[in-house]
């Protein structure tokens, strides 16, 4: 019997009952990626959050839809490989940690002809290179891996960045479209500080303020225009307000 499928301990797994080669590569991205999440400590222990498309578009291989996700990593935490908690914050959000039984999986003493490795988790994030059979269903999966790391960092956002955003804007609707621009688009800090400052600017005016923000744009039709790149003029009817002062700067616009 192979001793490691995806780094983890085989007999290990077989153990635990009803997981497959999908969940531990689904356990495999979570760990290879675990550092660069965020992060929340709940009940005194550190969580991260697990973006469930972000996942989905680095391992189009697995073929499954968000709930066949969702239901793999209940599947995980019933057996204590996973922890999970929902947290609600502007939307709902899953956060994860590794369970008592995930030790299990890395930990037991890995032989190969010349030495023996005793990982803990975070020796555990380059078990594949150091311990997998060099066969070739190994070196398939490894590539499977490093491609699906090169695609994943090419596509996550900041999420440091998109949650400023998100702070800034008024109007909390279609969250998930935002973030699919934020994605894409990439923006850097200074573009999203230059964002958060016309903002700041346009919820002064009275087409942002009348009937509760009825007129606010949604956040992504407000991105796709360039909407920070607008000039608000004496005709925006920017109304000033105690403690935001602004400053007339020429051309009939202002600033603050």
């Amino acid at each position: 019997m192979k001793y490691t499928i995806e780094g983890f301990n085989q007999e290990e797994v077989l153990k635990l009952g009803n997981l497959d080669i999908v969940d531990l590569i689904i356990l495999r991205w979570i760990v290879d990626f675990e550092p660069n999440m965020t992060k929340k400590e709940i009940d005194g222990e550190t969580y991260f959050w697990v973006n469930y498309q972000s996942l989905l578009e680095a391992l189009p291989i697995l073929n499954i839809k968000k709930l066949a996700l969702y239901r793999r990593l209940e599947k995980m935490c019933s057996v204590e490989i996973l922890k999970h908690k929902n947290v609600k914050d502007r939307g709902n959000y899953s956060y994860y940690a590794f369970g008592k039984e995930y030790k299990k999986l890395v930990s037991s003493k890995i032989k190969d002809a010349s030495s023996t490795i005793e990982p803990n988790i975070l020796e555990d994030r380059t078990l594949i290179s150091s311990t997998i059979e060099q066969n070739n269903s190994s070196i398939k999966e490894i590539n499977l891996l490093n491609n699906s790391k090169e695609k994943y960092k090419k596509e996550i956002f900041d999420d440091k960045l998109f949650t400023k955003f998100w702070d800034a804007y008024p109007r909390k609707v279609s969250k998930g479209n935002a973030e699919k621009w934020f994605t894409k688009n990439k923006p850097s800090e200074e573009l999203v500080n230059t964002m958060v400052e016309k903002i700041s600017l346009l919820k002064n005016t009275e087409q942002w303020k009348n009937n509760n923000g009825q007129y606010i744009p949604y956040p992504t039709t407000w991105l796709n225009a360039k909407g920070w790149e607008d000039e608000i003029t004496e005709s925006s009817n920017l109304v000033q307000e105690e403690g935001c002062p602004l400053k007339k700067v020429g051309n009939g616009a202002f600033q603050l």
